[in-house]
Order: structure tokens, then sequence, then C-alpha cells
């Protein structure tokens, strides 16, 4: 396989300019359930880890299991019915391997793709560990590929081509190089043929993708389309068309830009899957795919050809992962086997011998023999052709001999006559030229008639190298003779296009211009002396039952059966044979027999290296080392110069133990880590481990100790079940920290972004596929005035890989004192959790009823000091928590942040675990309290007062001062505090627990302009649950030592107007609008989402309402229901709308249309694909009429269309913007996309990106007007489709005479996740694309983000075609980053160099700089998201 080498301040403004030139970046990744783009197990197997397993093989290892000394002699252990050590080990590790149901509670045999080795002490203890079988999938096939990776180089110059893409029935060319798109004028496509691809039938593609090297540099943003032929069996490209074969299902592909030279690997996955899968494929059969340019605008890439290469390693080569149930009985593979059969053939008809004359004459089928010696002149010789028809050799078959047999119908011997001084000798042979028919599929007599001569003398020949001259002076009647035939059968059957059932033919004639009389029999002469064809080949057996296999689960039980008790206690020198396994470097004994030879390469000699089963490529798997022994390690075995070879690692010590102690802790660190001493990247290796037995003491607390500083776990058994136990939760972590986001970057919660000054904050997670708890952290970052995201190292350094929009592995974000770019957990504002701080945390709950508060109330403060007293407050927390004694004290330390390594343990805990729960959906919001030092110097954010809130999954609202990174306080409502138990268990769960998952909303009043929250000012936070719940919180933070809690609301309360409410997704909205004649400040929400959305399956229409389908309007600071909008008549609402049958998760948008400071409309959208405006009525003198009207302004869901493919639904608000059309009218352009947030892999329903023109929200007398003059409720018949690859669309929009346009997603399962924003006249949003971003067999989330751009209102092109901003293609920037890129958000920044307003757009971790490129920012202030708006453009 190969590599790839690849602002000054005024007093009077100062409360806007620290508070609100921010922008909250508000990213939405969402399957509450949207986590399937985290945890999707269609591609578990691809993130399989790799598990060495390094035991003890020492001589201890034969005492009884809880023996502290060696038996007496003849003891043996079952005496007592206890069994030794390496017994215990030996039937533990066979449970664990073949699974037991024997036992209770049942233990389940290990996953198929889990990657898994064997280690032990070497035989000679001064050597240290050996390594003794290679990390390998558990179920794949040894005799296939034990690795689970299969190649295919393309070598045969016809197995490639290319043709021009609108050519079906000529052109294909396989001389040149290869070319996909456009080459000057021509647009080509490329095929290959790749052969004997040995995945067996029905396999699971795990990863596939195809090595090319480019020939010369290529760039260009463009789309491939990526198709396998239909075929299970697929022929080269010498005699077939690349465009006239029939292909199957479409995968999509942006390509990177080309360097010359430079490998790309083209990710094939999806296409190899659906060919594997036929019922005509075999392993060991060959496909063929395409590759073609769909992108309006063509680029080429050009990559060397099998023929133009000039080594193997330019050539096209497929690299395929897969998985197969080796127990699978319908499969089918061909296994080779060397053991020759034999194949005998005769003439079988009369039409499969002939004659013909050479100058195209006198053929003839019905001949008795086959003259094959007659000449009439130098121009015209008889010819005889043979046929062998029928033949039973299956293709693929390799030819050891092949002799032709021809029995002669005379006697043709060499006479002598004349005088015996004159004698006269007659030859009556003449020397014979045999040639083979090169196509399989001759037929001298097909129905429609025997060919003619003409033809006859036509058929192609095999090649000449293989043509056979057969000399001999004698021929005696009926004595057949032998004739060695070997490379004509070869060109016929060993090529491609040779099938079992074909035929082998030959043609003979004289090689000479000499007419001889020599013939031999015909079929119709003597069909029993008729030629005869005798074939000795071999051929691989098609196997359809796969159990008979072996397996690498076999053999690895083989192994830990076999293993014996040889040596002393190397333990530290064993661990670093196996890390230098792991990393693929060199033993540390170079000896052929210091190391199993599957293990190495160049084995046998002073280069020896160990072969790593991590590839290069994947940065998901994780990787671990698991220590097993039952005591102190007694043996030095050089350990100390061994770890310093391996990692530049010193470590020394006392005595053999010491050392063996110090080195081990020092290598798990190293190993842990992600960076060589150097600098350099590596692949972080964990390290986990076990003590067997009794021994305790310091053997326990260093192997704890070891396992800590390796990332891992540490255990200890006395017994089968609890080894059993340990084993099975070591594969457990393994499969559960594979998956993470580890080195391609953090998953970065994409809800989570804002920038402050040149501040970035970033709330990452680590997800953990079939795992409750999801750890996460807040980190921040820097973005420079280059557009780049710097980390806090020195010199500061780009902090953002630019391939996946992930963090890099070497990244050191701000307040981490290491690096920690690539693990969620590590640095960042968790690190600040240490156990010097844990003692002063201050963490509040609040357990009493959420009633309606006549005033604020004081957050309960949990006194961790006096956890075992009978206070109010611990009776209630012990039952919340399901917890009492002891393990209601260690569970609330573990809440508090100490290691707690069980909730049993008797302990103190001092350690702390520095972990924060994941922040999914949650975005961190920064509010200001304020600045310190002189006015000047206000505007650098390190004098500035910040306080970053942001809610995690585990329940807990976080407070943490923006510089720092140090944490002020915690919130958890008591009704969360239930699950503390569980998150510290961990279970297996498909889903994690989801906490407190929604962003929080701060209201700020600065009352007298300061600058400074003191006395009379207000800082207030809302904030739901999300998937964790149906509550509102309302908090006071306006003291910060002094939280409060202002107001609850309960959803799903019975017999409250919050009775149908679903999960509360909804941001709030804080804003004033007119409630009895004055402005209020009030708190306005979405019901929220019923979560049978999860069902993409639901029948149409809907059979019952959703829960969640209300508005509601609330009192921001007494949480009193002001007013609210339902279609259930049992919520008793104030707007009764029949209309709304569908759950609300969305934010609402409420514009100010008049800037008066008080709202005026609000726009929503609901789960059924509809949109509402709500006209607030100012002059209302009731709460009750609050809004004149909810009005339904437009469907384009199932309201429309009941089918799953026009299933629309909207998740986030509307970006709106006033404009006038050339007619003078004014309108306001709502603009929002449709996607299954919930189901963002899915790919049936067809999701747009839409802008309604709404002409009636700008006319004055709006609420005089009765609903039957308003504008007609928006469909698609009145909305134009915007065709981004029309010139005329790109240079004017659409027309104005509809009343909106629509985007539809090019791409399959393109949908829209986030809003958008409108700015300067242009439209700027995202779309997330489940199609792939990435190569590698794992990545850190799936699918990618792209970015559009449209000038507004008519959505025509912002630039001249050919003058896009970097990146774009016409409308789009394809693949800003991977995963979820979310919401575009505008920053405003300054440029220290030229004092100059900045416009820059920010998705996820991509800056672009293009967008608004010489746009001035002029007076636009930026104030808090979904408070701000485009003004009226004419």
């Amino acid at each position: 396989m190969k590599n790839n080498k690849s602002i000054s301040f005024k007093k009077n403004y100062l409360a806007t300019a620290i508070a609100y030139v921010y922008v909250s970046l508000a990213l939405s990744p969402a399957y509450a359930s949207d986590t399937e783009i985290y945890v999707d197990t269609s591609n578990a197997s691809a993130i399989a880890p790799n598990l060495m397993m390094m035991f003890d093989t020492s001589g201890s290892m034969k005492w009884c299991i809880n023996a502290k000394s060696p038996n007496k002699d003849g003891e043996a252990c079952n005496k007592s019915g206890d069994l030794s050590r390496m017994a215990t080990l030996k039937k533990a590790m066979n449970q664990l391997l073949n699974g037991d149901n024997t036992v209770t509670p049942a233990i389940a045999p290990v996953p198929g793709y889990v990657k898994m080795g064997l280690s032990r002490y070497h035989a000679t203890t001064e050597k240290g560990g050996y390594v003794l079988y290679p990390v390998r999938p558990l179920d794949a096939l040894v005799a296939i590929s034990p690795t689970g990776v299969v190649e295919s180089l393309l070598t045969n110059v016809s197995a490639d081509a290319i043709q021009q893409s609108d050519a079906t029935s000529s052109g294909t060319n396989t001389s040149g190089d290869l070319k996909i798109g456009l080459d000057g004028t021509t647009d080509y496509v490329s095929g290959f043929q790749f052969g004997n691809v040995m995945v067996p039938r029905y396999a699971t593609i795990t990863s596939a993708y195809v090595e090319l090297t480019a020939k010369t540099g290529n760039a260009g943003l463009t789309t491939w389309e990526i198709v396998a032929e239909a075929t299970g069996d697929a022929s080269n490209y010498g005699s077939s068309q690349i465009n006239s074969r029939t292909y199957g299902g479409v995968t999509n592909y942006s390509p990177d830009a080309w360097l010359e030279n430079e490998v790309y690997k083209i990710p094939v996955t999806a296409a190899i899957n659906e060919v594997v899968n036929r019922a005509d494929w075999c392993g060991g059969n060959a496909l063929s795919l395409r590759i073609k340019d769909i992108s309006a605008a063509k680029a080429l890439r050009t990559a060397y050809s099998a023929n133009t290469a000039g080594s193997d390693a330019q050539k096209p080569n497929l690299v395929v992962s897969f998985s197969i149930d080796p127990e699978k009985t319908n499969s089918c593979v061909k296994i080779a086997n060397a053991t020759p059969k034999t194949t005998v053939l005769t003439v079988a008809k009369g039409n499969d011998d002939a004659t013909w004359q050479s100058n195209n004459t006198n053929f003839s089928s019905t001949t008795t023999s086959l003259p094959f010696n007659a000449v009439v002149s130098s121009t015209n010789k008889t010819e005889s052709g043979i046929l062998f028809s029928g033949v039973q050799i299956p293709k693929g078959a390799k030819i050891v001999i092949a002799n032709l047999r021809l029995t002669p119908n005379d006697d043709y011997k060499t006479t002598t006559t004349g005088w015996w001084w004159n004698p006269v000798t007659t030859v009556n042979v003449a020397d014979v030229r045999i040639d083979g028919f090169s196509s399989p599929d001759v037929n001298f007599c097909p129905s429609t008639g025997c060919i003619s001569a003409t033809t006859a003398k036509g058929l192609a020949l095999t090649s000449a190298a293989s043509s056979v001259v057969w000399k001999t002076p004698d021929l005696t009647k009926n004595i057949s003779e032998t004739i060695n035939v070997t490379n004509i059968v070869k060109d016929i059957v060993e090529p491609a296009t040779w099938a079992s059932g074909k035929t082998i033919g030959f043609k003979l004639y004289n090689n000479t211009d000499t007419p001889k009389p020599a013939a031999i029999y015909s079929f119709n002469g003597n069909s029993s002396k008729a030629p005869r064809l005798e074939i000795e080949w071999t051929a691989a057996d098609e196997i359809n039952n796969l159990s008979p296999l072996e397996t690498v689960r076999e053999q690895i039980v083989a192994v830990v059966n076999g293993l014996g008790t040889p040596s002393g206690t190397p333990l530290g020198a064993a661990f670093s044979e196996a890390s230098r396994y792991m990393y693929g470097l060199n033993p540390y004994n170079t000896t052929i027999n210091d190391y199993d030879s599957r293990t190495v390469t160049n084995g046998g000699t002073n280069s020896a290296k160990y072969i790593s089963p991590i590839s290069e490529d994947d940065n998901c798997s994780a990787n671990y080392v698991f220590l097993l022994t039952d005591g102190d390690p007694l043996d030095d075995a050089n350990v100390v110069d061994n770890v310093k070879k391996a990692t530049d690692v010193d470590c020394t010590g006392g005595n053999a133990v010491a050392k063996n102690w110090n080195c081990m802790k020092e290598l798990a660190t190293y190993n842990n880590g992600t960076s060589t001493k150097s600098g350099a990247p590596k692949k972080r290796l964990y390290t986990s481990t076990m003590i067997l037995g009794p021994l305790g003491g310091t053997a326990e607390t260093n192997m704890e100790s070891v396992a800590k500083k390796g990332g891992g776990k540490f255990y200890k058994a006395t017994d089968t079940g609890a080894l059993a136990a340990a084993f099975t939760d070591v594969v457990n972590e393994a499969m559960k920290a594979s998956g993470t986001i580890s080195a391609a970057g953090v998953a970065v919660n994409q809800l989570n972004r804002l920038n402050h000054l040149d501040q970035l904050y970033y709330a990452v997670f680590d997800p953990k596929p079939n795992s409750l708890h999801w750890e996460g952290n807040l980190k921040r970052y820097r973005l420079g005035t280059d557009g780049v995201i710097y980390d806090n190292s020195t010199p500061a350094k780009n902090a953002v890989n630019s391939d996946t929009g992930f963090f890099k592995s070497d990244a050191k974000s701000f307040w981490s004192t290491e690096v920690d770019g690539e693990s969620a957990s590590a640095g960042g504002a968790a690190s600040k959790l240490t156990a010097t701080k844990l003692p002063t945390r201050k963490m509040y709950t609040y357990t009493d009823a959420l009633t309606t508060l006549s005033s604020p109330v004081s957050l309960q403060e949990i006194d961790f000091t006096n956890l075992g007293s009978t206070t109010t407050l611990n009776t209630t927390l012990k039952g919340k928590t399901g917890t009492s004694g002891t393990e209601y004290i260690n569970l609330m330390k573990w809440y508090q942040g100490y290691d707690i390594s069980s909730l049993t343990s008797t302990n103190t805990p001092t350690e702390a675990r520095q972990r924060l729960g994941g922040a999914l959906h949650s975005r961190p919001i920064l509010v200001n309290y304020g600045y310190t030092g002189e006015l000047a110097t206000a505007n650098n954010a390190d004098n500035q007062d910040n306080y970053l809130f942001f809610s995690t999954l585990e329940g807990s609202l976080h407070v943490v001062n923006a510089k720092t990174g140090e944490e002020k306080f915690t919130f958890t409502p008591g009704e969360k505090l239930a699950t503390l138990k569980d998150l510290y268990l961990n279970p297996a769960a498909v889903l994690p627990a989801f906490g407190m998952d929604l962003t929080w909303v701060s209201y700020r009043k600065d009352t007298d302009g300061s600058g400074q929250i003191g006395t009379g000012d207000k800082i207030w936070l809302y904030g739901g649950m999300r998937m964790g719940g149906d509550n509102y919180y309302a908090l006071d933070v306006t003291n910060l030592d002094s939280p409060k809690l202002m107001f609850a609301i309960d959803g799903g309360k019975t017999g409250t107007k919050y009775a149908r409410m679903g999960q509360t997704w909804s941001e709030p909205v804080i804003t004033s609008i007119y409630v009895e004649g004055k402005p209020k400040r009030v708190m306005i929400f979405g019901g929220g989402y019923d979560d049978k959305h999860e069902n993409h399956a639901l029948a149409l229409p809907f059979a019952d309402i959703d829960k969640g389908n209300q508005i509601y309007i609330v009192d921001a600071e007494k949480g009193d229901l002001l007013w609210m909008a339902s279609g259930n008549s049992t919520d008793s609402p104030d707007k009764l709308v029949d209309d709304m049958k569908f759950s609300i998760p969305s934010s609402p948008k409420a514009l100010d249309l008049d800037s008066d400071g008080v709202a005026d409309v609000i726009y929503i959208g609901d789960l059924g694909g509809q949109v509402f405006r709500i006209d607030l009525d100012r002059k209302a003198t009731t709460k009750t009429n609050i809004a004149k009207r909810v009005r339904l302004i437009a469907k384009v869901g199932q309201t429309e269309t009941a089918n799953l493919v026009n299933q629309r639904r909207f998740y986030e608000p509307p970006a709106v913007a006033t404009f006038k059309n050339t007619s003078g009218s004014l309108f306001a352009a709502v603009s929002m996309g449709s996607g299954y947030r919930s189901r963002p892999l899915n790919t049936v329903t067809d999701e747009r990106f839409y802008t309604f023109f709404d002409y009636d929200v700008t006319k004055p007398n709006l609420l005089s007007l009765e609903d039957s003059a308003l504008q007609a409720v928006i469909t698609h018949a009145d909305l134009d489709l915007l065709d981004m690859n029309a010139a005329a669309t790109q240079q004017n929009g659409v027309g104005q005479t509809k009343k909106g346009w629509y985007v539809d997603f090019p791409e399959s399962g393109e949908k829209a996740l986030a809003s958008g924003f409108i700015f300067k006249e242009k439209l700027v949003f995202s779309s997330y694309s489940p199609t792939a971003s990435s190569t590698t067999n794992c990545t850190p989330v799936k699918g990618k983000t792209n970015l559009y751009t449209m000038c507004m209102p008519y959505g025509k092109m912002c630039w001249a075609a050919g003058s896009e901003p970097t990146g774009f293609n016409n409308y789009k920037k394809s693949n800003v980053m991977a995963g979820l890129g979310g919401e575009p958000q505008l920053i405003l920044t300054k440029n220290p160099s030229t004092g100059a307003n900045e416009l820059n757009v920010l998705v996820g971790t991509s800056v672009d700089k293009g967008i608004f490129a010489g746009i001035t920012a002029g007076s636009a202030q930026l104030v808090p998201t979904k408070k701000w708006r485009e003004k009226t453009k004419k």
C-alpha cells in the first residue's frame, strides 16, 4: 500500500462595544438523535481497536490463583477446586474469544472486527518480551487475508482507459495517461478494471479507495461521480468501451488540488460494497469503476496509468478493507489450490473441424481428413481448423501443460528409392505450423450457417510468440502424435475473456512451400481417432461455505492454549517490546529467533522492523496495550536501554524492580501522548493493566499508576469470572475509545462558537458509541487577521487541519499547559479543575418544586465537606441519586471532580479527574461584567471581565472565566442529579445522556451605561434542556457569587398550559413587545420537539397532532404566561390555529420593523414544512390580544404533498430582510432551509433552501386588514427554481413574477441544518451533505459542510463567472470542513495594521475572507444573534 507524501472606546458606547461586538455562533448538529453522525455503527469495523495483550509467562503463573507462594510438591490446584493462574488466564481468554453461555451473566464473544494480538515474556528472560501473534481482526480468514485488507494493483495495460464523456460506441483509449475532467475542450472519464479482488461475496466493505498518482499538478474545485459496473466479473477495455457498460449507484466525491507525483486516495467504499454483494460476484473476480466529472465548471485531474507509470508505485491500486461472518454458507471466494487437474478433450462433432484454402476458397466442415500439408502454391495452402468446445476449465485457471494429440490417417514416412550409389529420399511430412484462435468463441458452423473460407482465413490468432512449429519426419497410421501447445492454450484460457464452457481452437498448415500428402483423421473420418487435447491446470477452488476456513480467532485461541511458563518477570522490557511492535519500530533483539516472522519485515537481518498494525490513515481507532502480571517485575532485562532506544525517554531507578516501575510509568506517559520527544506527531497508545492473583501492596499501586498515566484502566482479578469480566471490559473500553475524535481533531460542537475580538471559544466532545457518558471540554483559540485560527504555542501555529476542519494533533489551546489538540478531554477548562481547586468548587442545584416564584430564590449550594450529615439537602440528594452511605459520598465526590475507583471504596479521594461533560448542542455564550484598568485599554480582551456560560450532557451549566478558563460555578437542576449514578457507571447505551443540552440565552442591562455591572444592573440567563427534558430555567446571575433561580417552566406538567410541550429545543428569544399598551421584556419560544420525529418512516400524513405545536410568550422576569398559540383546543390557547399540527423546535425570529426597540412580528417554522408569521398588536389592551393573528404564509412539506420525498422540516429560524422590487413594492425576503436534522444521514427527502417573499408584513395597515385580504399561502407552484448552472440566473437571478424561489440541493442527502444570514444584500447559508469527505478508514464524523452565497433578493450570483472568491464554484464552496460545519457567522474584526473593520465568515473552523472582500463594514453594528437584520434595500 502506498503512502501519501502529502476600537477605541467612547464612554457612551461602552456597554454596546464590550458586550455586543461579538457574534454568537449558533451552529447546530442534531439527531437528538443527530448523534447518528457520530455513532453510526454501519462502519463499526472501520474503527476497530488495535489491542495487544501482553501476558505474564513467568514461573509463578503455575501457582494457584489465590496462592501467595508456590504449590507444595505434587499438589495440584484443582484439589481444592482452584485453578492455576495460567489455567485461569486460558479459561478466561477462551470465554472472551468464543463466548460462554454456561455462566451468569453469559459472556458474548468479542466482535470479529476487533483486532487483537498476543505478547509474552521472552523464553530467555534477559531479552525481555516476545511478540507472539500479530494484531489482526479476529474474524479475518487467514487463507484469504489475515489482515482483512486486500489490494489489487492494476498492471494490465488494457485494464485502465479514458473515453470522452459523451461517447459510447468508440473512443476508449488504453495507451495514455488517465484523465478525469476537461482537458482543453474535451471532457474525459476514466475507467479501471481491478482483477483478482479477493473479497468474499456478501462481505461488508469498511473502507475502500483507489490510489492514483498525479502525473501533473491540477487544481480547481470539482465534483466527481464514482460508479461501479453492474456485473460480478468485469472485463478489461481491450475490446469494449467505458461508457457502453451498465453501472450501479452513484457516489459523489470532491477531490483536493493535486500536486505532481503525489498519491491521492479516492474513496470507493460504496461502489465496491455494491459489487461484492451481487449474487454473481465471487472473491477473486474482477470489478470495474468509472470516475466522471459532473461539475458545471469542470476541472482536470491527470494520473499515471498502468501503461505510462514508471514503476508499480505509480500504477492505480485498489485497497479494500472488509469484514464478513466467517460462518456464512452462501458466500463465494476462490482459494488457490496447488493440486493440478487434468481435462481431456476430443473434437465432439463434425462441424468442429474443417479445412479451407488460404486463398479464401473451398471451406468444408464435412471432410474425412485434415490435409494440413497440402500446398497449391506459396499463396494457396490448405489450412485445417480444430475446435474443442464446451471446455470445463474455470476462469482464472492456470495452465500447467497442454498437449495436442493428432492421429495420422495413413503412413507418411520417409522413403528411399534408386540405386545405392544414387539414392532418392522422399520426405512425406513437412513442418507444420500450429496457431491458436485468440477468441474463445470461435464457431465454424453457428446456427445461421457455416462460415466462409474468407471468414475462416481471417480469424484472429494467438500471439506469434506462442506459435508452435511441429517437426516430424515420419507418421504411422493410427499412431497418435503429441505436440506441446501449452503457450497457445495459455493465450486463450488465462485472459479475462475466458469463461468455463468456451472453446479452444487451433489452425494447422504447412510451414513450408513444399506440398506434402500428410493428413490426420477428422471427426467425420473416424470419430474415435479425431484430434484430442489434454490439459493439466490448476485453479482456485470456489468456496461457498466459509466455516471450514481458519480464522485469526481460532489461531489466537490455539496460541493461548499453548502458553507455558518458561521465564522470569521482565515486565518493563516486555511492555517496551509490545510498544515497539505497535509503533512499527525495530525489535530490541534482532536475531531471527527473537520475534515471530509474521510480525516483521526484513526478518533475519539487522534491518528487521515490526509491521505496525496501526494504519497511518487511521485517526480514530483506539490502540491499547494490556499488561497482565501476577507480581513485581523482578528482572532488569535491559529495560532502561530498551525504553531509551525506542522512545528517547529516560528512566532510571535503583534495583531491577524500581527500574521496571519507573520505566513503565515513563513509557505509559509517553505512549499516552501524541508527539515524540522531538515533537513529531505519533499515534496515541493507551495502557491498561491487571494484577492476577492476591498480590497487593506496591505491585498493585504501581500497576494502577501505570494504567492512570497510560490513559487506561486498572483491574484486579482472583478468579476466572473476574478475569473474564475484566477482559470483556478491556475490549469494551477499546471499542468505546475507537471512533473518538482523536488525531484528526476533536469533534467540534458546531453550535459552540463565538468570537469576541480575536477570541474563539469551542465546546468540544468525544463521541462514545454505545456509551451513556460522553466527555467534553471548553477550549479557546485565537482568530488571526489573516483568517487563520491560531493556538497558544510559541510561536503560534495554525490550529486547524485544513483537510478536515478539525484541530491538529499538535495544537495547544489557550488555558492548556501542553499539547491537547486531538483530545477533547485534555487541556482546556477541564484541566483547570485540579485537586487544589476542587475543595472550594462552587456547585449549586435546586431541588424544590418548579412553581412560579414570587421573587428569585437562591440556588442550593452543595456542601461537599459535610456529605455524611443528615442535612435536608443531603437527604433529598440521596433520594434523587438512589444512593446512601459510602456510595452516596463517593458519588458526590465524583460529581465534585475527584477520581473515584469504586462507589464502595473507603479510600479518601485525592486525585482530580479533570473532566467535563460533552457539549453537543449547547454553545458557549459570552457575557461581559465590566473591565479593569483605564478606559483607554478596555478594548483589550484581557482587561475585560468576561464569563462563558455553557451546559453539558452531564446536566450542568458551567460558568467559566473567559480569560483564565477557571470555573466560577456550576448549576445542575435537581432532576438531573438523578442521572449521576448512571453517568458514573456509564453503561452501554444507544444514545448518550443528554442532560442540559440547549444553548443558554442572556439578557444584559447596564442601566447607567458605565460598562460595569453593578447595583441596579441585570444579567439574566434562560436555558432549556433539548433532548434532556422539557423544562426551561431562568437564572439571575448578576452577582456571580450569589446566583438565583428566577423561575422555571415545568413542561409536560398536567393541568397546565405547558402539558403538551415537547422537549425544549427552541432557543428562547428575549425581546420587548407591547403588552397591554406598554413595552415589556418577554421570553418567546416554540413548543418544542416531539420525539416521534425520530422515526423516519412514520406514515404520512401523520395520524396524530404532534406535541410541541405551540408558541409561547412569557414574562422574562416573573415567568408568567402572557400569551400562547396552539393547534390544540385542549391547551385553551389565546389563538387556536388549526394549521399548527406539528412540533415547533425552532427558535423564533422576532423582528423590529420600525427600529423602536420593540418587536412587531415573529416568524417561525415547524416540522411539517410550514412557516408562520405572528403579527403583534401594540395597541391591544389585553394579554389575550397580544397578537392580531397567526398566519400560515408557506407550506412546502407534507401538508402540500404527503410523501417521504417531500417530508421537509424546518428546525431553524429564517434570515429576514426587506427589499423593494422594480415596481417599488416593499416586501420581506424570508430565507430558510429544510433538513431532517434528527436524521442528517437521510437521503430520501428532497431537501431545499427557500426564500419566500412576504408582501403583507410591510403594509402599514397590516393590523386592520382582514385575513381574506392577505397574500395566499405560498406553495411550490408559487416559487421559481433557482438554476445555479444557468448563465441567465447567475447574471440576473430569478424573475420577479413569483413569490420567491428555492435551491434544490444538488448532492444526494444534502440538507440545511442551520440558519443563514443576510448582510449587505448577500444571503449566506451552509448545507450538510452525508457524502464522503475523507478517504480514511474512519472519520471523526460523517459527511461534509458546504457554503453558499447568493445576492438578494432574486438570487443572482454575487460575482462574475470565473472570478469567484477562492474555493467557490459559482454559488457554492464545497467541503469547507468535514462533518457538520453548521451556521455561517459574520465576524467583524479590526485589522490592527490598517485599523479597518473587516468582514469574515466563519463556518465551524473554516474562515472565508472572500465573500465580503472589498466591502467595508461601515456603520454596521453586530448585536446578539437573532436581533440584527438587513435594512431595506431599494
